[in-house]
Order: C-alpha cells, then sequence, then structure tokens
C-alpha cells in the first residue's frame, strides 16, 4: 500500500470514529431526554402501581406501561351509592364517572416491563399490584370485588396488571418496619397500598395518605380478602388505603 493510500485509510478511520462517537452522543443525549436517569433503579420483577396524575415514572422500567386501567361497575341501584377517594387525592383522572343510572370507579396503572428494572425491593410494609409472579420476598393477596350484578359493564384494558376489575391481585411486603426509610426511585411521584393500617417511610420522599372507595352490590356478601391485603374495608364498601410519595 502506498502513502497516500495509507494516510486515506487513516484519515477515514479517523472519520468514522468520530462519527460513531457523534451517534453514540446523540443517542446519549436523545435517551436521557426520553427517559431521565434515576438516582435508583427501579427493583426486578413485573408489577404494577397506581398511576397518578402526573403519570408514570419516566424510567426505561416503565416504558409502554402506562395504557392499563380497570373499570369497576358499582353499585347502581342506589341514588346516592358510596363511591369515593379522598379530597385531593392525586391518582390519574377522572376516578368517579356515571353513565344513565350506572356509577363507575376506574383506576390507572403503571406496569415495569421486566426488562429495564434490576435489583431486590427494599425490606418494609406495603403492597404493589401483582404482575404475573410476584418479586421474590412478596406474598400473594387478593381482594375479590363484588361489582354490580345487573348488567355489568366492569371493563379493563392495555397493560394491565394481573386480574380484573372483580378479582384484583397484590404482591405485599411485610418484612420489615414501615418507620425505618426504604431506598426507591425519588425522581417522580408515586403510589404503594398500605399494609397494617400505615404507609411504609420512604428515604427522600414525602408521604401522604389517600384512599379509594367503592361501593359494591349489597347483600349477597360477594367481597373476600386473602390474606394479604392492602384493604380496609367493612360490609358492601371495599376501601384500598393508599399512600402517595413526592421528593422532599
Amino acid at each position: 500500500m502506498d502513502k497516500y493510500s495509507q494516510n486515506f485509510e487513516k484519515n477515514f478511520n479517523k472519520i468514522s470514529a468520530r462519527l460513531d462517537e457523534a451517534n453514540l452522543t446523540a443517542e446519549s443525549i436523545m435517551a436521557n431526554f426520553l427517559f431521565p436517569k434515576e438516582e435508583q433503579v427501579w427493583p426486578a420483577g413485573t408489577y404494577g402501581l397506581l398511576r397518578p396524575d402526573t403519570g408514570c415514572p419516566e424510567d426505561l422500567a416503565f416504558y409502554e406501561g402506562d395504557t392499563g386501567y380497570f373499570k369497576f361497575h358499582t353499585e347502581s341501584s342506589s341514588l346516592l351509592p358510596d363511591n369515593g377517594h379522598s379530597k385531593n387525592t392525586h391518582l390519574s383522572r377522572p376516578i368517579v364517572s356515571s353513565y344513565s343510572v350506572n356509577t363507575f370507579i376506574t383506576l390507572r396503572f403503571c406496569i415495569t416491563n421486566g426488562v429495564y428494572n434490576s435489583g431486590a425491593w427494599p425490606d418494609g410494609r406495603y403492597c404493589i399490584h401483582q404482575k404475573h409472579s410476584c418479586p421474590d420476598g412478596f406474598n400473594t393477596g387478593s381482594v375479590t370485588v363484588n361489582t354490580e350484578s345487573w348488567g355489568n359493564l366492569d371493563a379493563y384494558g392495555g397493560n394491565t396488571p394481573s386480574g380484573s376489575p372483580s378479582q384484583m391481585y397484590f404482591c405485599c411486603r411485610i418484612n420489615g418496619n414501615p418507620t425505618t426509610p426504604m431506598v426507591l426511585p425519588t425522581r417522580h411521584p408515586f403510589y404503594l397500598y398500605q399494609y397494617d393500617g400505615r404507609c411504609q417511610q420512604v428515604k427522600g420522599m414525602k408521604v401522604t395518605e389517600e384512599y379509594i372507595q367503592l361501593d359494591t352490590e349489597p347483600g349477597s356478601g360477594g367481597n373476600s380478602y386473602h390474606p394479604y391485603l392492602p384493604a380496609n374495608s367493612a360490609g358492601d364498601i371495599v376501601r384500598l388505603e393508599l399512600c402517595y410519595y413526592t421528593k422532599y
């Protein structure tokens, strides 16, 4: 190879290397713009969190995981169904809706893909929605919701947790002290469920207690609770106790 050819090849390789570096930089900038890095990675597994009004965490762990919802057809024979939620709830809206004489509660979800999240969930006392099998260290629980029996219009779609509006499944961790702060990503607001009527503390996050309440079909005793459950309910009312986290 003559000197001219050697110089040409050398310069070509330099240019190619710079172009590759520029492409990587551009891809990194775009990735950081679309999915800003969290201070902490979301723990491993497939699972669901309730979707707040700010949307799902902007993290690859929840990529394409913001489409799911459960729409509960609640008791509709009463003129004043006892559906409700915290006055200053941060759940994604609309929550309570009606159609003709029918009343509904809609919950929306953030579902992990199980690809871009890693590491173990920290010890504590809290619950999340089950998606397939529970992550290591969790116990499975469920809540059966006896939704409207006459012309039932329950609905669900998108990327949802396991179950349906009439049968929800949860993963509950009960091996720690809720007053001992655990470490989770803090960049974006999120929800967990209470266990034992207390919110788990999270390092760097302020927690607010909230609730969602469903008025179910009366008289049949159809609501039921597996031992591990995020509920505080009586009679025909299913009340789910929530914990809403925002960064200090």
